[in-house]
């Protein structure tokens, strides 16, 4: 009797044991699979922050640029090309980010519009308007912002000292000056709009359960692959002639004055990467919502190990990406496999698997 007793007592504590471990499984099961839970750390430990981070760096190029006008030499055109190549790096990390509200005010398009607007630039510096920063706000984006910044700076094709020549002994030399500092300031301005409206938009986009082509959650990942695909298609495939039919063009890459089309495609893959897998400090993040919806993490890891190798063959450049377009072609070719590759895994295998409805994007047509 007894026995039996103590046999019904282990099997009562059991089911209660067993029912109590489903409960508290079940209930980890809801927090991984809300989006909301990969949407917050996601925007305040890399979105917000990134935009902060550019915010500082446009600063400190309109530093440089009135350094450089104070005393236009050599030493300080360098250190304002260099603001600018660290400027432009974190741009590009905020690039993949322009979702939702950010896109329908067209901030992202005011701060960079491809290509420059030379000519217009140039007819300005010669004529006799008044360059005020709140005259070039007005203008075009393309002929201010850091392309037309990246024109003022780098030039075409011209020596360090031609460069200097045009800011100290030309005929326009100071209304050149007035246009660098202008443009400095306005992206400056306009970056600071862009970290506020982040911040108003924080909770409203990590917050976001819905589902659909609108939904935070969808923008997001086709924001990746759009980004991703921007990088095989526009800024290798179009300069290599691989998606534009023509031979290899070296204005095609996006940084091709300061050449740092390189850079650009690492704080690209920076961006894919923290959408995928944050810091890895134990916050929720895209990769365990897809562990959780295919009841496996293969996909994830094969992700993370395909974006080591964009990473690793980025790394095997010891010279900027434009000077391999004429000596070792064959690398580049490689970087755009490696990159395919990821494109494959992001936009078929994690979209497909996630049902995210694709949205049109600034690549179709290329």
């Amino acid at each position: 009797m007894k026995l039996k007793q103590c046999l019904l007592y282990l099997l009562i504590t059991t089911c209660i044991f067993s029912c109590k471990k489903q409960d508290t499984e079940t209930q980890q099961e809801i927090v991984i699979v809300k989006r909301s839970d990969v949407l917050t750390p996601l925007t305040s430990t890399i979105i917000v922050p990134t935009q902060l981070s550019f915010k500082n760096k446009t600063k400190e190029l309109n530093l440089s640029a009135i350094t450089f006008r104070t005393s236009p030499d050599v030493t300080n055109l360098n250190n304002l090309r260099a603001s600018w190549r660290q400027m432009m790096s974190t741009w590009k990390k905020c690039e993949g980010f322009n979702i939702g509200k950010i896109r329908e005010s067209f901030l992202h398009n005011r701060i960079e519009s491809k290509p420059a607007n030379v000519s217009f630039i140039e007819t300005t510096i010669q004529g006799d308007d008044s360059i005020t920063n709140d005259y070039i706000a007005l203008k075009g984006s393309s002929s201010r912002g850091i392309s037309g910044i990246e024109y003022l700076i780098f030039g075409d094709n011209q020596s360090t000292n031609s460069m200097i020549d045009s800011f100290t002994i030309s005929q326009s030399a100071n209304r050149r000056l007035d246009y660098l500092l202008a443009t400095t300031k306005v992206l400056n301005d306009e970056a600071e709009v862009l970290y506020q409206s982040w911040q108003n938009y924080e909770t409203d986009f990590s917050s976001d359960e819905s589902s659909g082509v609108k939904s935070a959650f969808n923008q997001m990942i086709n924001e990746m692959t759009n980004l991703n695909e921007s990088m095989v298609v526009k800024k290798l495939g179009k300069p290599m002639g691989r998606t534009s039919g023509l031979p290899f063009n070296l204005r095609e890459l996006e940084s091709y004055r300061s050449e740092n089309s390189l850079e650009n495609l690492k704080s690209n893959l920076w961006t894919i990467k923290k959408i995928m897998f944050l810091n890895d400090d134990g916050n929720t993040t895209l990769s365990d919502y897809l562990n959780h919806f295919r009841k496996e993490s293969k996909l994830s890891e094969d992700i993370r190990k395909q974006i080591q190798s964009c990473e690793n063959k980025m790394n095997e450049f010891n010279t900027p990406l434009e000077e391999h377009f004429t000596a070792d072609i064959k690398k580049v070719e490689e970087l755009y496999d490696e990159l395919l590759e990821l494109l494959i895994l992001l936009e078929v295998d994690l979209a497909g698997s996630l049902s995210i409805v694709p949205t049109p994007n600034d690549n179709d047509g290329d």
